[in-house]
């Protein structure tokens, strides 16, 4: 969840970098129609946070190693809630980072301050909509939360005693 915000700030200024470094002008001489520039835009910021990403993902391979956890990676195992539950909600970041950069009164610091709020919001409502309706939320976090909650209770049968695990359960 974190990610896709520091996701959608780390993307947001790329038609800016384009404007700046004259790379805009080229090219507006082109034969590149608006469609295609935004498509490579977003694109492009979602490869550009996938590689972050997979970067996590190897880094998580490392900590397991390391740590001793388990000699054996698994990386499907491993990578699979990356592909599932981060890429998606980081492909909406990078799509409302390029819609934000292309509506002019979005562009500043006022479509960060909206993003912010409304990130907030879209996550407040999700858990808010999922509770009350005691199915799980569509973004998939009650889902793994679960699972975490499960896999800790098995290897942990401490945890399945306290009682605010068990009344989250």
């Amino acid at each position: 969840m974190f990610f896709s915000l520091a996701g959608f700030y780390i993307v947001k200024n790329a038609i800016q970098m384009d404007r700046a470094t004259g790379v805009g002008p080229v090219l507006a001489a082109t034969p590149v129609r608006n469609v295609e520039y935004v498509l490579g835009k977003w694109l492009a910021n979602t490869a550009l946070l996938s590689a972050m990403v997979l970067v996590i993902v190897i880094g998580a391979a490392g900590m397991q190693i390391v740590r001793g956890e388990d000699r054996h990676v698994q990386p499907l195992v491993l990578a699979a809630p990356f592909l599932i539950v981060t890429l998606p909600s980081l492909a909406l970041a990078s799509a409302a980072a390029v819609l934000f950069e292309a509506v002019p009164f979005l562009a500043g610091g006022f479509g960060n301050l909206v993003f912010f709020f409304a990130w907030i919001g879209f996550f407040a409502g999700a858990a808010v909509i999922s509770r009350a309706t005691r199915r799980p939320g569509s973004l998939g976090v009650h889902t793994l939360l679960s699972e975490m909650l499960r896999a800790c209770m098995r290897a942990f049968p401490i945890c399945a005693r306290t009682p605010t695990t068990t009344a989250s359960a």
